[in-house]
């Protein structure tokens, strides 16, 4: 008589395990490459959000001291608005077509009006009435702009910096006669360094060769 070969009961339980077992590995395998995904371009959104925001700052901030004749300290500083009496604003002033105007820049906390949630904004700002004296501080602000959001930010991510350097605008000029300016860094941290990895800040230094500091 002919034997009969086939699967057992057993193989067959044997055969159903390994096969759970390669389809939660894959599963396993998909959802971490989709994490990965997700956390990379968030990462990459919030990298390119503040780099945005502090591009268009520095825009913004070259005009500081223009058409002012001898602009020095007065005409640029770093200093808590009514608008927020914590956080410092970086505030300028500048000359326009013979009119005094007084414009700042200055991080502030909102909410999101699609999600509910806090985020952070870089906002530019504009004195309600400006004139060749008296301190920037003192003045009336109010937003005119938002250069950059930073959503799913509750903590302050632009550092304003002033300094004096022997600098040029976009590094062009004569360094045989270097000429002190003020020198603005702009910095934010990058998303790794939010994640908590050594990293190196999104940076940004204007030459402002309108304002020479005494």
């Amino acid at each position: 008589m002919k034997r009969q070969r086939g699967m057992t009961l057993i193989s067959m339980m044997v055969g159903l395990v390994i096969s759970m077992f390669s389809i939660v590995a894959m599963l396993s395998l998909y959802r971490s490459l989709v994490q990965s995904a997700v956390v990379a371009t968030r990462d990459a959104n919030l990298d390119g959000q503040i780099a945005a925001g502090l591009l268009s700052a520095q825009l913004e901030i070259q005009s500081a001291g223009f058409g002012i004749e001898a602009a020095g300290n007065a005409d640029l500083t770093l200093a808590t608005t009514n608008l927020d009496s914590t956080n410092r604003a970086l505030l300028w002033r500048l000359v326009d077509t013979g009119t005094y105007r007084c414009r700042g820049l200055l991080e502030r906390s909102v909410n999101d009006s699609a999600s509910g949630q806090s985020m952070r904004v870089l906002s530019l700002l504009q004195a309600n009435s400006c004139d060749a004296s008296g301190a920037l501080s003192g003045k009336t602000w109010a937003v005119v702009g938002d250069l950059a959001e930073f959503r799913g930010q509750n903590l302050a991510q632009v550092v304003f910096q002033i300094s004096t350097s022997n600098c040029w605008p976009f590094g062009v000029g004569d360094n045989s006669t270097p000429s002190a300016h003020a020198l603005v860094t702009l910095s934010a941290p990058s998303s790794s360094q939010l994640a908590g990895a050594v990293a190196d800040p999104i940076s940004y230094s204007v030459c402002l060769p309108n304002i020479k500091p005494v």
